[in-house]
This record gives C-alpha cells, structure tokens and sequence, in this order.
C-alpha cells in the first residue's frame, strides 16, 4: 500500500517536472505561426492534430509593419 503511493508521488512529480520543461497535453503540438508580411515576427501555439489537421491561419497584430496579417502555422516542435 505504502509503495503504491510513492510510486503515484514520484509519477506525479514526473509529470509537473515534464509539464515545466514545455510538454503539452493528451499529443498537442507546438506550432509557429509565421507572419505571412515576411518580417520573421512569429507567435506560437498549441495544436492538437487530430482534432484540426489542417493547417491553422490566424489574422493577427505584427508590430514590425504596425498591421494585421494572416498567419500560418509551420510545426515548430513536438511535445509529448
């Protein structure tokens, strides 16, 4: 009983430490939008690829040309 709630304590401390070092949730993905103006300004999001296996686009602020542009997402890293 005793070594059944260690083993849970230790997988739980696993888990927070995995979840801080930028694992997502349940097969998420880390993608990078990229302004579609070619400034190099980018923001990053999480994508679940089962859920929407398209590509993501977002019309959103880039401050490098003080507009709003379309942005499309690339895969940047993947977590699990």
């Amino acid at each position: 009983m005793a070594r059944a709630r260690e083993t849970r304590a230790r997988d739980a401390i696993a888990r927070r430490a995995a979840m801080a070092k930028g694992a997502t949730k349940a097969g998420a993905i880390l993608v990078k939008l990229v302004s579609a103006a070619r400034t190099g300004f980018f923001y990053v999001k999480r994508k679940n690829p089962k859920k929407t296996p398209r590509k993501l686009e977002f019309v959103k602020y880039d401050p490098r040309v003080r507009r709003r542009r379309d942005d499309e997402s690339d895969a940047c890293a993947s977590a699990v």
